[in-house]
């Protein structure tokens, strides 16, 4: 028993340490695909000169005017520098997916701990993107700040239907990936009995979607559709919270 309680306040102490990590880590590297990448077409002299903010980033920003970008005629570049920041956010979800499947690291409580929610945040963070903010600014003025899908969307004078279709497809896929199976991994650190921590461990892993409301812009067009499909994300966000609470899997492991 005293095991047991030691080993939950260990892991207790893993999440808060780990949430806090991972924020810094995701909020970061998004910023810094963008400013990379600016800096590759030469648009900046370092390629890490974002404005951070404040000590908890925000608003952080990655420090680029697109708006110059497009005027000088190009783009394409504009539009590459706007979705880079998703694309990093897709690319460690992903390295995260392959941490969780390596043998070695699913021996140390820490590591899985650490790996699921950076996992989480990165997973929820393109959820907040697609489809959340696909139909922002997508008006086609220049000057109106469309958001980094509506970025690249304008940049390459394309549909938001081009990202929403494949996108929330994709993405379903990634959280029914995600939930169904690395959320067990971290389910198995916490005791049978606890099933309030693993509830915790559940909601915590929506929390960046507080930043959804901070930094959402409201739709210029297709504003029937943007509202939908944030109505999609809270039934989607819902129906996991139900689905994978730690109750009705311990029911299906006892047959119940």
């Amino acid at each position: 028993m005293q095991i047991q309680q030691q080993s939950t306040i260990r892991l207790i102490c893993y999440t808060v340490i780990n949430i806090i990590l991972v924020y810094y880590i995701a909020v970061l590297c998004h910023e810094y695909g963008h400013s990379v990448t600016a800096w590759l077409f030469g648009y900046k002299s370092h390629p890490f000169d974002i404005i951070y903010g404040s000590w908890y980033l925000i608003p952080a920003s990655e420090n680029v005017d697109f708006n110059a970008i497009y005027a000088s005629g190009h783009p394409y570049q504009s539009g590459l520098i706007g979705i880079a920041g998703i694309f990093t956010n897709i690319v460690l979800f992903l390295i995260c997916l392959c941490f969780l499947n390596q043998k070695y690291i699913l021996k140390k409580p820490y590591f899985i701990n650490f790996f699921f929610f950076l996992a989480a945040i990165n997973l929820i963070e393109i959820l907040a993107y697609i489809p959340n903010r696909t139909f922002t600014g997508t008006n086609g003025d220049v000057s109106h700040t469309g958001g980094d899908i509506g970025e690249f969307l304008h940049g390459f004078n394309l549909s938001p239907f081009w990202i929403f279709i494949p996108g929330i497809i994709l993405v379903t896929l990634a959280l029914y990936r995600f939930y169904q199976f690395e959320l067990k991994k971290v389910y198995s650190l916490i005791p049978n009995k606890n099933l309030f921590f693993k509830r915790i461990t559940l909601w915590l892993t929506f929390w960046p979607l507080i930043m959804f409301v901070v930094y959402w812009i409201p739709p210029a067009e297709y504003i029937s559709l943007s509202y939908a499909s944030n109505f999609y994300s809270i039934i989607l966000v819902v129906y996991i919270l139900i689905a994978c609470d730690p109750s009705r899997l311990n029911s299906q492991k006892r047959g119940l």
